[in-house]
């Protein structure tokens, strides 16, 4: 990155944190990073793109259009994850047009949604896209209520289980917080990112002040085992 300074380029790491910011900043700080760096403690990227691994690497132009990912193994120490980078540098700048960005606020869309549910119209999707709104609203009292009435109209759903995880966590439920992300790994058994919240609740000390990564190989063959 040091070498392409000077370029119109933003470098921006999502850390992956049911925590939130308490749990991954000491991380931040212990590797000196000096680019912007934001918490997804919904794993809300993961189930925006389908993804269930990390690290990963995501390139994106100007316009909004994503021209490269790659998902598990993106490392910036691999030739092949460098070579890649280069050659999205290397290509032309694409004009950006405003007029394909018509959507909604978030504010808005979420109001509309709310007056959905309060006539007893809203379906389990927009119960859940509310719910894990008020969860980054630190809402969390009103978004458990609201998760957990998505959970009832669609059981099946990994994400609601990982929102009502989330909120609990907020209010400070750790265990209670910890079945219900255990519940939504029971839907979706191979998204690791649900499997290491579930760790890094029950065993802090395997990633603070270090990541512990012998450990977690051991740790997911044993589960992957049982």
């Amino acid at each position: 990155m040091d070498s392409h300074k000077r370029d119109d380029v933003v470098l921006l790491a999502v850390a992956m944190d049911a925590e939130g910011i308490p749990a991954a900043k000491p991380l931040y700080d212990g590797a000196k990073a000096k680019y912007v760096t934001t918490v997804d403690a919904q794993n809300a990227l993961g189930t925006a793109w389908g993804y269930s691994l990390v690290p990963n690497g995501f390139l994106i132009d100007e316009a909004g259009v994503l021209q490269y990912k790659k998902v598990g193994g993106m490392d910036v120490k691999r030739p092949a994850s460098v070579a890649a980078v280069e050659e999205f540098l290397a290509k032309p700048p694409v004009a950006w047009n405003a007029t394909t960005s018509s959507a909604l606020s978030e504010p808005k869309l979420m109001a509309a949604i709310a007056e959905n549910i309060d006539s007893g119209t809203g379906t389990a999707k927009e119960h859940r896209a509310y719910g894990l709104y008020l969860v980054r609203q630190a809402k969390y009292d009103k978004a458990l209520g609201v998760l957990r009435t998505a959970a009832k109209m669609d059981p099946k759903s990994s994400q609601t289980q990982f929102g009502i995880g989330r909120a609990l966590l907020g209010l400070g439920k750790k265990e209670a917080a910890v079945k219900s992300l255990q519940a939504a790994l029971k839907l979706d058994p191979k998204n690791y990112i649900i499997r290491k919240q579930i760790w890094v609740i029950r065993f802090p000390e395997k990633f603070h002040p270090e990541i512990d990564w012998a450990w977690q190989r051991v740790q997911m063959k044993k589960e992957l085992d049982a």
